[in-house]
């Protein structure tokens, strides 16, 4: 077994006590190992260049199998499924780029690149604080979402986008990954009618279906332009907005939507998809 421990950067909340979470824990670092907190102190000072964050008040702790370290993409996971599921419990960003891997007494860490944070929003990005109410419900969603895959299709670009260096692409990210929740019998035609339709009837109430379609259809119509490389319908949809205000609407749809089929055990599966869908649709 390996004990895995994550930096949680951009993270804060009102008590010091020990989180359990189930297969994880979140531990202030004044808890932590003396041996191990010492050793993530001295990697950050080498390596504050490269770390895009100081060193946090928490960190979030699991023991995890050996095979973790098969590959690159493995060991990377834990760190995925674990920011990903902060994202999805609450609108907000946990921050880190380095993990600190403890193995029959020896301890090292690995970094990654990739987790840069470059637009303006981001770097300004406000804490990500759990309230009273948050520090009880953590735990539940938790264990609920525990078995979310980070390299599911839909899960992984909706990650992938935050980390982007352009907005188009992080825009991109949010509609694909959509499409692929809203749109699995995608080989049948009418894409953009099933997308718009489909998401404005699971993610609108009555009053506010015709809002989530028109948000929709622009934003797909705006995807289309983008990787069609049709330049002038894409000035023509973006008008005077920023892109942040483009992005930030279609994110939110985003991250709804992998919670919702999520819990409708079906996000990994097109058939069931389809099927789930389908019944929204003839029962809407």
């Amino acid at each position: 077994m390996i004990k895995y421990t994550i930096p949680l950067g951009n993270f804060d909340r009102q008590k010091q006590s020990t989180i359990n979470l189930g297969d994880a824990k979140v531990i202030a670092s004044e808890n932590l190992a003396h041996e191990l907190f010492e050793y993530i102190m001295e990697s950050f000072a080498k390596r504050k260049e490269l770390v895009d964050l100081n060193p946090p008040k928490f960190y979030l702790q699991m023991d995890l199998a050996d095979a973790v370290l098969e590959n690159d993409e493995t060991r990377r996971r834990p760190l995925d499924r674990a920011l990903v599921l902060f994202k999805l419990f609450k609108d907000g960003l946990v921050k880190s780029n380095i993990v600190f891997i403890q193995q029959k007494g020896v301890t090292n860490s690995l970094l990654w690149r990739h987790y840069v944070r470059w637009t303006i929003r981001e770097a300004k990005a406000p804490i990500y604080i759990l309230n009273r109410d948050e520090e009880t419900s953590l735990p539940e969603f938790w264990r609920e979402f525990v078995s979310i895959d980070p390299t599911n299709f839909a899960v992984y670009r909706f990650h992938l986008a935050d980390f982007r260096p352009y907005l188009r692409d992080r825009f991109v990210d949010y509609v694909e990954s959509m499409e692929y929740l809203l749109v699995p019998d995608s080989g049948e035609g009418d894409i953009g009618y099933k997308f718009r339709t489909r998401g404005a009837l699971v993610l609108g109430a009555a009053d506010e279906r015709q809002t989530v379609h028109d948000h929709l259809k622009g934003a797909y119509d705006l995807r289309s332009a983008i990787v069609h490389g049709n330049s002038q319908r894409e000035a023509q949809i973006i008008g005077k907005l920023q892109w942040e205000n483009v992005i930030s609407p279609v994110r939110h749809y985003d991250r709804r939507l992998i919670v919702l089929f999520y819990r409708a055990r079906c996000i990994n599966d097109s058939v069931k998809r389809r099927s789930f869908l389908l019944e929204k649709v003839l029962g809407g």
